[in-house]
């Protein structure tokens, strides 16, 4: 066993030292458009993660003005905490 996976460590160096070609290519890069695309589908995956985690603690999501979003057990502890930041 020792003697087998000494031999495939010497292949691979002999790999690497060669330059390393592979049948594969080099992925082509990015456009913008594809990762617009693929950030938004994160933030939506990273929201929807977000929302289930915090209904499953119990909590609301309430909406002062435009965008601005609080989570809460209660209206009073929204209320209390979208005072404290200046929205009410």
């Amino acid at each position: 066993m020792k003697n087998k996976l000494a031999m495939l460590g010497l292949m691979a160096g002999m790999f690497i030292g060669a330059g390393g070609i592979t049948g594969y290519s080099q992925p082509e890069p990015l456009t913008q458009e594809e990762k617009e695309k693929i950030r938004s589908r994160n933030r939506k995956i990273k929201l929807d993660k977000e929302i289930k985690r915090r209904t499953n603690q119990g909590q609301t999501m309430y909406e002062y003005g435009s965008g601005k979003f609080i989570w809460a057990r209660n209206k009073n502890n929204a209320d209390r905490k979208a005072k404290n930041k200046g929205w009410i």
